[in-house]
């Protein structure tokens, strides 16, 4: 009998989902208010950047507990958007694995700090204006214009 073992990187995706399937929903958006999907990017460093700088200095560094303390810093922006009704949800990405389709919230910690969501575009001003908000960057539709092809030789 043939066992077949996973690429390391399935388990990585499955443990991160499973992660993440443990989060609280966010509040559902009403049809026809204009909804716009956006990238919020925070303020503080991504895993990436400051596990450089810890490197530089020749300091320890522990890559999950910063993870883990942007994790809680998304969550609390969540949160006070919740609270203040500024109505939002994931957008999200499918993956297909071999036991089917999972959708992966988009949640960035290492190479980028940043969420995107779905959510009216009445609250994007208000979002540019929150602490801890470096950058709010609407998604843009882009079109491919081949009205002609480079020639093969």
């Amino acid at each position: 009998m043939t066992h077949l073992v996973p690429h390391p990187l399935v388990a990585v995706l499955l443990l991160s989902l499973a992660a993440s399937s443990q989060e609280g929903r966010p509040q559902r958006t009403s049809p026809g208010e204009g909804i716009v999907r956006v990238f919020v990017e925070f303020d503080s460093p991504p895993a990436a950047v400051a596990q450089q700088r810890a490197l530089g200095l020749a300091h320890a560094f522990d890559k999950v507990a910063h993870e883990n303390r942007i994790r809680e810093e998304q969550d609390a922006f969540l949160e006070s958007m919740a609270s203040e009704g500024i109505r939002f949800q994931f957008t999200e990405t499918p993956l297909n694995l071999a036991g089917g389709v999972w959708n992966r919230p988009n949640r960035f910690s290492f190479l980028i700090n940043g969420v995107e969501l779905a959510l009216p575009a009445s609250a994007i001003a208000r979002l540019r204006d929150r602490e801890g908000v470096k950058r709010v960057t609407p998604e843009e539709e882009l079109r491919l214009h081949l009205d002609h092809s480079v020639e093969y030789v």
